[in-house]
């Protein structure tokens, strides 16, 4: 097989110094220099990195604009909506607790008061099941607790 000459120096090269350490750790077991180490890395810049300078007028925007960047208010929660300022698109909200805390009350609570609002509203859950929450969020948006027998009275509840 022939070899390119650049590939032989390429490998030469390598060959006598060895690889560079993968994190810090690394660096310290195999007893390299951290001084060296962090004097001779470069930036390595990359699109979804940034720095403040690149959000800088975005931030003051939102700082003295604030009305601009609320989100879908709870109006059945009004103390919580002026906490977080609403629910902003293309955010996630997650909320966790032991259980019995008042999660699945709460996020009920807040999912039928944005389902009014034309908003989707998207569950995910470890602790109960999708018949439980359904009835849950039934009782809810008829603040009551739910007729028995209500499915045979009236057929269905479609």
């Amino acid at each position: 097989e022939s070899c390119d000459d650049e590939e032989l120096s390429f490998e030469a090269a390598s060959e006598s110094r060895p690889p560079p350490p993968k994190d810090a750790n690394e660096a310290l077991l195999q007893g390299w220099d951290i001084n060296e180490l962090l004097n001779e890395a470069s930036e390595l810049p990359h699109e979804r990195i940034l720095k403040f300078s690149d959000l800088r007028d975005q931030v003051i925007h939102e700082i003295t604009n604030p009305d601009k960047y609320r989100g879908v208010p709870v109006p059945s929660l009004p103390g919580f909506t002026s906490l977080i300022k609403g629910f902003r698109r293309g955010e996630m909200t997650v909320l966790t607790g032991p259980t019995g805390s008042g999660k699945t009350t709460f996020l009920g609570q807040t999912s039928l008061d944005l389902a009014e609002q034309g908003v989707n509203v998207l569950w995910g859950s470890f602790e109960i099941k999708n018949t439980r929450l359904m009835h849950k969020l039934l009782q809810q948006y008829m603040k009551d607790v739910l007729p028995i027998g209500l499915a045979e009275r009236e057929g269905s509840m479609e």
